[in-house]
């Protein structure tokens, strides 16, 4: 969820001035927050994109959201992924996740390797 989340960006609109990273940002600014960058930042998670299930810290990602913006529909994909990831398993008992892949992990069948 942290590389590839289902939202890239949110659209906020500011209730007031405030100042960001030394930048001033008046009232009722539009801004767009890239929730995708911002799961891969370096301060937050080093070596980012790396694939690393154990982080320490792998639920600070954002792609859901946090407080009272979270997804609504977290929870409910909480539940079914664990069953929808049995299911892909008992269909496809010789599935794995290629690791060495630079960019991104690759899911592929072990029977389609050369």
């Amino acid at each position: 969820m942290r590389r590839q989340g289902p939202a890239v960006s949110l659209a906020r609109i500011t209730t007031k001035d405030v100042v960001l990273q030394g930048q001033h940002i008046p009232c009722g600014s539009m801004l767009c927050l890239l929730i995708c960058a911002a799961n891969l930042d370096p301060d937050i998670f080093p070596d980012p994109g790396k694939f690393e299930i154990q982080r320490s810290n792998a639920n600070r990602h954002l792609s859901v959201c946090r407080g009272r913006h979270t997804c609504l529909g977290q929870p409910i994909a909480r539940a079914e992924a664990p069953v929808a990831l049995r299911k892909l398993y008992e269909r496809m008992p010789d599935l794995h996740i290629d690791l060495l892949t630079k960019t991104q992990a690759v899911i592929v069948p072990t029977d389609w390797r050369s």
